[in-house]
């Protein structure tokens, strides 16, 4: 007798169960029916966009474009640091 997994429920052989086809088919349904498709996240809400909220000092959210310049600044200013002290 299987027993479902916690997360998607499927269909688990439990100590010496031997796999069942029509669990195994169930179990296969249920991972394709839930399962993204590339397609789904390119076209989600905000790809590309601006429906995700930038980050602030008062709230969680996306990296502004200035604060990503100087996080690109700061790791290229690091690699330049790392790179003078390998010479």
């Amino acid at each position: 007798m299987s027993e479902p997994s916690t997360r998607l429920g499927l269909a688990l052989p439990v100590g010496t169960d031997t796999v069942n086809r029509a669990d195994y088919r169930e179990n296969l349904e249920k991972i394709d029916a839930g399962a993204a498709l590339k397609t789904d996240l390119d076209t989600h809400d905000g790809s590309g966009g601006d429906a995700h909220a930038v980050a602030t000092a008062a709230a969680a959210g996306f990296m502004s474009a200035a604060d990503k310049a100087k996080m690109d600044g700061t790791i290229r200013d690091y690699i330049l640091i790392v790179d003078e002290k390998a010479a």
